[in-house]
């Protein structure tokens, strides 16, 4: 709007230089344009800023006569001053504009400047060794390498995306003493082992069968032994802490760049973090929705088989619903010497339907059973109780547009999680671009993948070889 008036010739008829009371003006009858009408107001507004009222006194006569006399004399501003105003004006506008693009909230994005208009995008499946990298920086005596593409285009990708999709699996809570599941020392072999030692009666053929349906719930032998595992688990998970990865996980939520974690660990650490939370069930509404998926389960929570209400673990869900015999309440004198005991015993009941039934009763109404509460631990051959809700989230994550999605911790064994990879994956490779922008995929683990899960997620950009915890510190300086 300065500008406009900038360049108004102030000589024109009907200027609002001219005195209110010049016959030039009293002769113009045209009505003039709302253009200049906004320009006139400005230009009063610069001679005579606008006023306070303020509740003034009734004048006496003589008060009032000098009054109309000053009122009715209106000396016109010098052109001089009028241009000085105009030009001021202007000036303040263009200092308010600079002030508003040196706010403190771009200067958080100095780590990203230095690489804003580095513009590259590795072969598919070029492998980054991480420690050989962090090996180099060690001997150079450095704290980056900016000449090495790969590790400028990760810490590009990291820095700039909006709606990263994370998915991980066992590997991340390793080094918080929480075994995985497959290795050589995980929990598979470790059980069955345990298993076939201490049970001449019961043989695995591998530990996975400890997290089978059909094999849990076929005596109540075997549910024991179950819920045996759960308790030393979830009592071993409560005494550890979160890892420097789940950390990365949280910083990523904390500046806005998370779009969703989907995790095959049933440990729950996200949800001690506090920009990361979880949630069972996880509800219709997408306002609703946590930034963790948990796709088998929590060891955390409990959930009823009759009225699916879903409770937080507690130390004496584990003692089990055993009746006292003979002085003694324990389980494997039980298991051993009484016939009669039925898996239901070694399930708590639920409080819910317990206090609805209480109510029946007294109303009168007829009985209509209490539930049992099991494990939320979600089991092989056995329906996902909440694969409606998780269908939905990735369904929505996949039509908003993710930027980049990483893999970290897993082996992608289960089916279902690979396909959900496969689906983020292809929607990331539609957007790409060889100049590097438009999203990435990054491999993250101390294996480098099977050619057959290469071969099916398709578009890997870099595999970074490495421990995902030198990974999560090394990053953690990008953020300072």
């Amino acid at each position: 709007m300065s500008v406009d008036l900038k360049h108004k010739n102030p000589t024109k008829q009907n200027s609002p230089l001219k005195s209110p009371l010049s016959k030039s003006n009293k002769k113009i009858t045209k009505t003039p344009s709302p253009k200049k009408n906004a320009k006139i107001s400005l230009i009063k507004y610069l001679v005579s800023p606008p006023k306070t009222e303020t509740k003034a006194k009734t004048p006496s006569k003589t008060e009032s006569k000098s009054h109309n006399e000053k009122q009715n004399f209106k000396p016109a501003l010098p052109k001089k001053k009028l241009i000085q105003n105009l030009i001021q004006l202007e000036q303040d506008v263009v200092n308010e504009d600079t002030s508003k693009k040196i706010s403190p909230k771009k200067r958080t994005k100095s780590q990203l400047s230095p690489i804003k208009d580095f513009y590259y995008r590795p072969p598919s499946n070029t492998v980054f060794d991480l420690q050989e990298y962090l090996d180099d920086l060690d001997v150079r005596q450095i704290d980056e390498d900016m000449n090495d593409n790969e590790y400028k285009f990760l810490k590009k990708q990291i820095l700039q995306c909006k709606r990263a999709v994370v998915v991980t699996g066992a590997g991340i809570s390793v080094a918080s003493g929480i075994p995985d599941f497959r290795s050589q020392e995980g929990i598979f072999k470790k059980i069955k082992e345990k298993t076939n030692s201490e049970n001449n009666n019961i043989s695995m053929t591998t530990g996975k069968d400890m997290f089978d349906f059909n094999f849990i719930y076929s005596s109540p032998k075997t549910l024991s032994l179950f819920n045996d595992m759960v308790f030393d688990l979830h009592k071993k998970i409560k005494n550890t802490q979160n890892t420097a990865f789940h950390g990365f996980i949280d910083t990523l939520a904390k500046k806005k760049k998370l779009k969703r974690c989907y995790t095959q660990n049933i440990d729950g650490f996200e949800s001690r973090l506090d920009n990361l939370t979880i949630k069972h069930p996880i509800g219709l509404k997408k306002k609703d929705w946590p930034n963790v998926i948990q796709l088998h389960g929590s060891i955390n929570h409990l959930h009823c088989i009759k009225c699916r209400n879903v409770f937080n673990v507690e130390d004496k869900h584990f003692l089990g619903q055993i009746n006292r015999k003979n002085g003694s309440d324990s389980l494997d004198y039980f298991l051993e010497n009484d016939d009669t005991v039925r898996i239901s015993d070694l399930l708590p009941d639920c409080p819910e339907c317990a206090e609805a039934e209480d109510i029946r009763k007294i109303a009168g109404k007829r009985s209509q059973g209490v539930g049992k509460l099991r494990s939320n631990i979600i089991l092989y051959n056995e329906e996902h109780p909440e694969s409606e809700g998780i269908g939905r989230v990735v369904e929505s994550d996949i039509l908003t547009n993710s930027d980049l999605l990483i893999i970290c911790g897993t082996t992608l064994k289960i089916p279902g999680v690979k396909r959900i990879v496969k689906e983020f994956s292809k929607s990331i490779e539609s957007k790409k671009k060889e100049n590097g922008e438009g999203g990435a995929i990054i491999w993250l683990g101390n294996e480098i993948p099977s050619q057959s899960i290469v071969d099916y997620v398709e578009h890997i950009d870099l595999v970074v070889l490495g421990d995902c915890q030198k990974f999560a510190e090394m990053t953690a300086k990008w953020f300072e």
